[in-house]
């Protein structure tokens, strides 16, 4: 065994914005809770109210997690219900490491894999990962180019992701590396170690479908290798889904596309001026638009970045709490609700030339609030079924095979030796690191500095002080057994009443919601009748 596995086995992990003293010393003095420029990027400080609901949160996600193998499967519904409200900063990193089942992964696919040995292997992509260091979060105090210095060596936070994705490209030599993987990988820097954040990383680009589905959860990978299979993929399901379930946003979309040059399939070159509104509406009665080209142009980078390069961060770690949570399906589910959210500015754009921008940067206030989003994208009665309704449809359209586009898993790692993944990260285990190393060490000396003599006079007791430790041993089970049944009871009871409480919640508003769309309706009624007139 190498002394680089023995490194590999005890790589610190950091769940939070807790950086290292000396990268905290380069920070500029503003920063929000994510380590972001509070002058560039604008952060609400959390009132008292806030602060002690997040506090609730946490301790109930601590519950769960001592309890999680019940919450994963038979409670599954709360769980996604409280992954879906937000899962407190605190404690992130932990849920996604057990929303995402990383120890099972770790234990089939990364046996033979040592990180050390990953960053003692050069790789081609290096130079290439170091320029885009500072484009990936500018605005990040650990990742801006004033904290990265040439000469003093690099920023804690720029250190972290160079090793994450050089470890990752070599890992995974036939794909290597791809601009859009960084903002990932940035990401989950900030809650985990350089380590902790490849294996996590792995997990969300296995391709491997889960048992009883035809599907990967994530299989991001397909994302990034050659020709792009699942961005294609993903682009077309986009479209299918946004013609399914948000019609007249479609619509209009698609009236703009048809009459568009800057859509390649579109046929239409480009005109000093728009002809007549008849030519237009039989464009797009006869476009001979490819599904998916029109959505590339504004949501190519949703898909590529997971949101990251065109909404705001607080805003992407709840679109990521979704996706660990409930795999690709969360990022259509999104997708569909800002396009759905944008409808009314939307329709007001009379070119696509006009609207491509604003699609691209504008509509701010919406990008912001992560809660209206996400409890939009959870109002679409989608299901797996609709999804692979539409990626049959894809491959029929390309002539491609489900087996062909989806086996994209990595087949042989480059290296073999002995498991050296860290076990699974807690705040717990955080804290109590170095105390425990000092533990190691203490009773290494002690050992050491005990007189061997002394050895066989040890040997006789140990039967005796073995009984004298098992004695109690039976009356501890005891103990802690008595208050399991209660405390489970009171668990239950309390998950039933919010549970409850939650079903009550969302049918007055999904009754709030009907009587709006009645209103909406009424109104595009009127609109129509008076645009006729």
């Amino acid at each position: 065994m190498s002394s680089n596995a023995d490194q590999a086995g005890r790589v610190q992990t950091t769940i939070g914005p807790a950086p290292s003293p000396d990268a905290s010393a380069q920070r500029p003095k503003r920063v929000d809770r994510y380590g972001f420029r509070i002058d560039q990027l604008t952060e609400v400080k959390p009132d008292e109210k806030a602060r002690q609901t997040e506090l609730r949160r946490v301790k109930k996600w601590q519950a769960m997690f001592r309890d999680w193998d019940r919450f994963s499967t038979k409670n599954l519904k709360k769980l996604k219900q409280r992954v879906r409200k937000g899962i407190p900063d605190k404690i992130r990193g932990e849920a996604w490491w057990k929303l995402a089942d990383v120890d099972s992964f770790v234990n089939t696919k990364l046996k033979n894999v040592v990180f050390e040995d990953l960053l003692a292997i050069p790789s081609e992509h290096d130079e290439q990962i170091r320029k885009d260091i500072t484009r990936t979060f500018p605005e990040h105090a650990d990742l801006s180019p004033t904290s990265i210095s040439s000469e003093e060596g690099d920023s804690t936070g720029a250190t972290k992701l160079l090793h994450t994705l050089h470890a990752y490209a070599v890992y995974d030599p036939s794909l290597g590396y791809c601009q859009g993987i960084a903002f990932i990988a940035a990401c989950l820097n900030m809650y985990f170690s350089a380590h902790h954040s490849f294996v996590l990383l792995t997990r969300l680009f296995d391709s491997t479908p889960p048992n009883n589905k035809s599907l990967p959860k994530y299989g991001l990978r397909g994302m990034y290798i050659a020709d792009f299979p699942m961005l294609d993929a993903s682009l077309f399901v986009f479209e299918s889904l946004l013609k399914q379930f948000c019609k007249s946003e479609y619509a209009h979309l698609h009236f703009l596309a048809a009459n568009s040059p800057i859509i390649p399939s579109s046929g239409i070159d480009w005109e000093l001026k728009p002809p007549p509104l008849s030519v237009q509406k039989e464009r797009a009665k006869n476009s001979p638009l490819l599904c998916g080209e029109m959505v590339r142009v504004f949501a190519n980078q949703w898909f590529l970045t997971l949101f990251f390069y065109a909404f705001p961060f607080r805003t992407c770690i709840r679109i990521l709490d979704c996706f660990i949570a409930d795999g690709t399906k969360a990022l259509f589910r999104v997708a569909l609700a800002f396009i759905q959210l944008i409808g009314t500015p939307l329709k007001k754009y009379k070119s696509f030339e006009e609207l491509l921008p604003a699609l691209l940067r504008e509509f701010q206030p919406i990008r912001g609030d992560g809660d209206m989003l996400i409890k939009t994208a959870y109002s679409f009665s989608l299901s797996h079924r609709h999804v692979e309704r539409s990626l049959a449809a894809f491959w029929k359209a390309q002539g491609k095979s489900p087996k062909k586009l989806w086996d994209v898993s990595v087949q042989d790692p480059p290296l073999t030796g002995q498991v050296k993944t860290d076990p699974q990260p807690t705040q717990d285990n955080l804290e109590g690191d170095n105390l425990r190393e000092q533990k190691e060490i203490d009773e290494n000396v002690r050992r050491e500095e005990e007189p061997k003599d002394g050895t066989e006079m040890e040997e006789a007791p140990k039967e005796e002080t073995k009984m004298e430790e098992e004695a109690p041993k039976e009356e501890t089970k005891m103990e802690e057994e008595a208050p399991k049944e209660e405390t489970k009871m009171e668990e239950e009871k309390e998950v039933k009443e919010e549970t409850e409480e939650d079903e009550k919640k969302d049918e007055e508003e999904n009754e709030k919601a009907s009587e709006q769309k009645g209103e909406d309706k009424v109104d595009e009624e009127r609109q129509e009748g008076t645009s006729l007139g």
